[in-house]
């Protein structure tokens, strides 16, 4: 028995459309909606029995979409928390750099004028012996 002419179409239409696709790369999910849409195209054809079996295969299918669209939907969110997450932590790291520098500036200074004060004091009394 040959392929029924919907399904030719829907096959050519098929490779038509990922001609561009990478060689040895597996596109599952267009073969499945493939062999559901030429399924649908002689269903007109297909006993009662044939016909829940697709309905159910079509339902199976639309939920592993629906759960695979809702983990990357998860990924996406914890990515967006984690670079969140991360900027902060960059950010207060900053911070805490530029404050420690200007601590570190101002303990200089500091010693700086003490010693600047010692030297004076040392000056005098070198005058005074």
């Amino acid at each position: 028995m040959g392929v029924s002419r919907p399904l030719r179409t829907a096959q050519s239409g098929w490779r038509r459309q990922h001609q561009t696709q990478a060689a040895g790369e597996e596109d599952v999910t267009s073969k499945q909606f493939l062999g559901l849409e030429a399924s649908l195209l002689s269903s007109h054809r297909l006993p009662n029995k044939q016909m829940q079996l697709m309905n159910r295969n079509l339902h199976r299918l639309q939920q592993t979409l629906r759960q695979g669209f809702a983990n990357v939907e998860t990924q996406f969110t914890n990515m967006n928390n984690n670079m969140v997450n991360l900027t902060t932590a960059i950010n207060d790291l900053c911070r805490e750099m530029v404050a420690d520098r200007a601590h570190a500036r101002r303990r200089e200074r500091n010693t700086a004028a003490r010693l600047d004060r010692l030297s004076h004091s040392i000056g005098r009394l070198a005058v005074v012996v």
